[in-house]
């Protein structure tokens, strides 16, 4: 594994327990970003509930996911799409696994990455997944979502946009399981 991706990993495993933290919160002439769905595409945005807690069956579900997502940003604003996909160990108390996917999007350079960032968040809300917790400034967009209420069985997911380069725009999609057993 190149350390750049060992790096994107570390920064997803450490936001993963921030996410689960946050159960508990309170909900240019650059291209328009259309990352918008409805009806039965949205549907495609949540996870199936009924996939088996194991790893081989979550990280199928995982990368599904990540990828239906990714899939409503115009192919045409994406320059690149780095992703990465790992069963994540625990380190803090009480410990455990899940399953971790991060994919980081190099869009092109009229793409504003912070509205098709806020375009991805709003399918997500449109699709049933929960706002836990968002950060809008000049300087970045976060939007942490889960799935459900339900800290044992939802999925959460981190929706960002690297605002610091404004000729190298970038969104990241950071997902997390359900712990597995």
């Amino acid at each position: 594994m190149r350390a750049g991706a060992a790096g994107r990993l570390a920064v997803l495993a450490a936001l993963i327990p921030l996410l689960v933290a946050l159960t508990g919160c309170t909900a240019t002439a650059a291209p328009a970003p259309s990352a918008s769905v409805s009806g039965e595409a949205a549907s495609q945005l949540l996870p199936n509930i009924s996939t088996p807690l194991i790893p081989a069956a979550v990280q199928t579900e995982a990368e599904r996911l990540v990828a239906q997502l990714v899939s409503t940003i115009p192919g045409t604003q994406v320059r690149n799409n780095d992703s990465h996909s790992q069963e994540v160990v625990k380190t803090i108390a009480p410990g455990g696994h899940y399953w971790g996917v991060i994919s980081t999007l190099s869009l092109t350079s009229t793409t504003d990455a912070a509205a098709t960032a806020r375009a991805l968040s709003k399918s997500l809300l449109a699709a049933g997944w929960i706002q836990r917790d968002s950060t809008d400034t000049a300087a970045n967009f976060l939007s942490a979502l889960a799935s459900s209420g339900d800290p044992k069985t939802a999925w959460f997911v981190v929706v960002g946009a690297d605002l610091s380069v404004v000729t190298q725009p970038v969104v990241t999609v950071q997902l997390a399981s359900p712990d597995l057993p």
